[in-house]
Parts: C-alpha cells; structure tokens; sequence
C-alpha cells in the first residue's frame, strides 16, 4: 500500500476511479432511506470550487482503497472527505491517511467536520485532543426540509448565491447541483439548496430567514432545503409546526484554532 498526494489536478484514470470508488458508499437519510454522493463527471470539481485542494489517496495494486481531501480557505485547510473502502481490512488505514494529512500541514490551522456514527474519525479526534489541547469541538443539527414541492420540477441548476437578508439576520441560498448530487438508492436524485453563511442572533430571526429562502427554493424547483445550526437551537426548529422536516442528523466540527463563523456551511459538507 503506497499514500500518493495530488494538487489541484489529477489523472483522468484516477477521476474514474474515483467516481467508481464513491459508489461504495451510502449515507442515512432517515430511519428508512439512504443515499449516495456523485461527483460525476470531474472528481475534483466540488473541491476546488471551495478552494486549492489536496487529494491524498491511499492505493494498492493499481486501486483506490482511501482518500482524503484538503482544502485551502482563507488562513486554513478543511479537511474533508474521508473515505476507506469497506472491504480494507487494515484498521489503521484512516489513522495513516490521516497523520500524512497532518505531517503536511503540521503548521496549518486545520478544521474538519464529521458525521455522527463515524467512529475511526471520533477515536483519532479524541487522541489528538489529549496531544494537543488547542483542539476544539462544536455540536452542530443538520436540517432538510420540504420547500412544499413534492417533486423536483424544472430545477434550476445555474443559479448563482442568493443574498438572503431580514432585519437581523442574513444568509445566501446556494446549490451544489453542477459538482455533486445525492442520490437515493433507487436512482432518485435528491435535489436541495442550502442556506450557507447563516448569521442570526434569535430564532426568530433564523425562521424569518428560512422562510424566504424556502421561497426562493420553490421558485427554483428544489423541493427541500439543507441548513445547520448550532444543536443547541435544535429543539426550536423540530418543536416547530411550521417545517416539514424531511431529516436532521447531528455534525462535529474539529478545529486547532479559533473558527471566525459560528455556523457550519452544509453546501461544503
């Protein structure tokens, strides 16, 4: 098993690779469905869209078996996009692909968000916490919710971020739909905005900015909208009559140093 690193480009062999070895993968949506992530037809596009990106890419015998993405944003990398095949059988493999990560950017502040349940990712967290006392963590719910359209219907796949504004708060509406898409097991895509760069002070402030930017989602055929929040204003929105909520999942973001935004961009998730 070798660890190669690629910058900002790679081979055309290794995108198809790539897109096949995505395919290995699926993540809950709710208590009865899943779905997968595409980043068909560039590999690369989403994460360079973010930023100057680093793929690192554990292979044996010619073939993918891990792969880890970091981006450049502003004064840090975020690290993202962590996957082992499900078929390696060397524990260690996310722990390797990790510490070459972070030999690279030793002097880098650094920020990664993991989903609840990922376990490897939770235990190589909490060893670096007891080496390094800088490290941070903050809980984070992940929401989707139904703009009222009950399935995607002329969607509007070029639209540019929408400056979302109330009295107290403000936002943008963004869409992933060019880089990557989420898929149901059945083929369906999941088409979604998602309302990036929240800032708000009150809930109520939050829920004036939803409500505009579920309009603005419906006016552009997406019938749910992705947001996240910080857990502890959770129990406001899924107390609330007024969304349908499609899922909501929990999130922990990890960082070496003291994060500017309070909030957690699920378009870049």
């Amino acid at each position: 098993m070798k660890i190669y690193t690629f910058q900002n480009e790679i081979p055309n062999y290794i995108n198809e690779q790539l897109l096949e070895f995505e395919k290995c993968f699926t993540y809950p949506l709710d208590s009865k469905y899943s779905f997968r992530i595409s980043h068909a037809p560039v590999y690369i596009d989403f994460f360079q869209s973010i930023g100057s990106s680093k793929f690192i890419l554990a292979m044996e015998d010619h073939k993918i078996i891990g792969i880890c993405v970091a981006i450049q944003k502003e004064n840090a990398h975020y690290i993202c996009d962590l996957k082992i095949h499900p078929q390696v059988k060397d524990k260690r493999l996310c722990y390797k692909i990790l510490k070459q990560l972070r030999n690279m950017n030793s002097n880098s502040n650094l920020y990664a968000v993991y989903m609840k349940g990922t376990k490897n990712v939770q235990r190589f967290v909490q060893k670096q916490r007891i080496q390094n006392r800088n490290i941070q963590t903050k809980e984070f719910t992940i929401f989707r919710v139904q703009t009222g359209i009950n399935i995607s219907h002329n969607v509007d796949r070029h639209f540019q971020p929408i400056p979302i504004r109330t009295a107290n708060a403000k936002a943008y509406l963004t869409h992933t739909a060019l880089t990557k898409r989420l898929y149901l097991s059945n083929g369906t895509e999941l088409n979604s905005t998602h309302l990036s760069d929240i800032q708000f002070n009150q809930i109520s402030d939050l829920k004036d900015l939803l409500d505009k930017a579920i309009l603005h989602s419906q006016n552009r055929g997406y019938p749910a909208l992705f947001f996240s929040i910080p857990k502890a204003f959770e129990l406001a929105i899924i107390n609330s009559e007024k969304y349908v909520i499609s899922t909501h999942t929990h999130a922990t973001r990890v960082e070496n140093f003291p994060l500017n935004t309070k909030y957690l961009n699920t378009a870049e998730v």
